[in-house]
């Protein structure tokens, strides 16, 4: 045991019955080591001190796990010189008692979780027109009996109609109308439409202009158009 060592360690710990505990002087010593590595180049007033510093911090480090008494530090150097060096020393200096986590490279890895990613056809079966459960209050569930209740003619006269009232972007909104109410269940019977169709166009037409610009228009204006 080294003699400095256990000299400084009976003066910081007066009160401390009986020898030094092992664990104490082990790690006084290994800090004791280390410090001739990190801190060689001391001035000479603090190499004195070295050995008293780096016990007292050796016992700061472990009083709470060996329980021991109250540290009483009396240095052999200057208060103001001693203070600069202990807070040095306790900056550089490694505790070997402290545990160490485990390196990175010893970390064994998992593998993420893969997410399976579905099949193109699987995930667009669900949003494909004829695969479409019809919806409560509508007749027609598909593009087939859409187009066998709307007349092809319906489309043409819809944009000539918005051409020669020279409002071209209603058209898409026109032909929206008149669909929505076409493919709408009737309640009267279905015959109730026929020869209705054009005036429906028209009616579309007038109500979505009407939106578009924001104007009302009075059905007198209409017809003198």
């Amino acid at each position: 045991m080294s003699k400095p060592i256990e000299q400084a360690l009976s003066n910081l710990i007066p009160r401390h019955p009986g020898a030094i505990p092992p664990e104490l002087f082990d790690l006084a010593s290994s800090l004791l080591a280390q410090s001739r590595t990190k801190a060689s180049t001391l001035k000479a007033e603090e190499e004195i001190g070295r050995t008293y510093a780096v016990a007292n911090i050796a016992c700061e480090r472990l009083k709470t796990t060996l329980n021991l008494p109250p540290i009483e530090p009396r240095p052999p150097v200057p208060p103001r010189v001693y203070s600069k060096l202990y807070t040095y020393l306790s900056r550089v200096l490694v505790s070997s008692t402290r545990r160490r986590g485990p390196a990175a490279g010893n970390t064994p890895s998992r593998p993420l979780p893969q997410k399976q990613t579905p099949l193109k056809e699987t995930s667009l079966a669900s949003f494909r027109v004829n695969n479409r459960t019809p919806k409560k209050g509508l007749k027609y569930a598909g593009n087939k009996e859409r187009d066998e209740r709307v007349p092809k003619w319906v489309a043409p006269v819809a944009r000539k109609m918005c051409r020669e009232m020279e409002s071209p972007a209603a058209v898409p909104h026109v032909l929206a109308g008149v669909e929505s109410v076409l493919t709408q269940p009737c309640p009267n019977g279905e015959q109730k439409m026929e020869g209705k169709v054009p005036a429906l166009v028209a009616a579309s037409w007038f109500f979505v202009t009407q939106e578009l610009t924001g104007k009302e228009t009075s059905g007198k204006e209409f017809a003198s158009r």
